[in-house]
């Protein structure tokens, strides 16, 4: 069952709580502008980076963490891939993991392919990995590597079926491509929780990671912080997101408006010196999700100040 120390930690001293509601509502007054308008968002200016205010200025220092955060474009699946990037490059973010079904297609012709990695290069974004891609078949797997090997990345983030799991370990040894799994939450038998991944892929090459869905963790009943630390051996990626309830029936919300405690999960991270990727994927509101994301990643920002 979830721990307490996943819910909301109390409200803050005064100076970080001032620190981080500046950075936090930075992003937030971003969605004020023009409405919930997406067309208001394409010009908005977005804070890059942790900033600690005094009583008359405010000094913008880098975080570690805040260098690994990104965003998964799933949460902008109803945008193109050039208004996906620009709005990437809005929130401050550099890291990118593309949605294929939607930004960047295995099914695309070789020239339509290398249209769209010249426009990701161009854009000086991370494309660090492709994803979630479900797996099926041998075949769908196969797929995917000679795909991700064609863009030249190290990282497949998947919810493959768990008898293609020895497929998978021998094409990350060829290919040298890691590949971590998505957990799903209890909605969806295939990997619910991360430790239902991690007994599956433990004996497995040390490629074969996991990619921790915090939402989908705390859905499932799950102690999100006592989850990190099980995993943290094979933890390579990690999707970030908040929700209303500890139960099936939780929703995604906006960060900060849910359940989760940020803070927390960041300072367990920087104690155990994590390296991965940190990775928003908002999964609600699909056709106006910008407040949302704009809000949320001002949120995350706004948590550093606490570790």
């Amino acid at each position: 069952m979830s721990s307490d120390r996943n819910l909301k930690s109390p409200a803050l001293p005064f100076a970080s709580r001032r620190d981080f509601l500046f950075t936090a509502s930075a992003a937030a007054a971003c969605a004020a502008v023009g409405g919930t308008s997406r067309h208001a968002f394409a010009d908005a200016p977005v804070p890059t980076a942790v900033g600690t205010a005094s009583a008359d200025t405010v000094t913008v220092k880098p975080a570690g963490i805040a260098e690994r955060l990104g965003i998964v474009s799933y949460s902008l699946r109803k945008f193109d891939l050039q208004k996906a990037l620009a709005v990437t490059k809005q929130l401050g973010l550099k890291n990118l993991c593309l949605k294929t079904d939607f930004h960047l297609k295995m099914s695309d012709s070789a020239e339509k392919t290398d249209e769209s990695l010249k426009m990701i290069k161009d854009s000086g974004l991370n494309l660090y990995s492709i994803g979630v891609v479900y797996m099926k078949s041998p075949e769908e797997v196969e797929k995917s590597f000679e795909f991700a090997k064609r863009c030249g990345l190290k990282m497949i983030t998947a919810a493959p079926n768990v008898p293609l799991l020895p497929v998978i370990d021998k094409l990350v040894k060829q290919y040298d491509i890691e590949l971590t799994v998505h957990n799903h939450g209890p909605d969806n038998p295939l990997f619910p929780t991360p430790e239902s991944a991690l007994r599956e892929i433990k004996d497995l090459d040390s490629r074969i990671g996991i990619c921790l869905d915090i939402g989908h963790t705390t859905r499932a009943g799950e102690d999100l912080l006592a989850a990190v630390k099980t995993c943290f051996g094979r933890l390579r990626d990690m999707h970030i997101k908040d929700v209303t309830a500890a139960t099936k029936q939780g929703k995604t919300v906006s960060m900060g408006h849910g359940i989760i405690n940020l803070p927390a999960l960041f300072r367990t991270l920087t104690e155990l010196k994590y390296a991965g990727f940190i990775s928003l994927e908002y999964d609600a509101e699909d056709k106006e999700p910008l407040p949302a994301i704009f809000e949320s990643i001002g949120y995350a920002r706004g948590s550093l100040v606490t570790i």
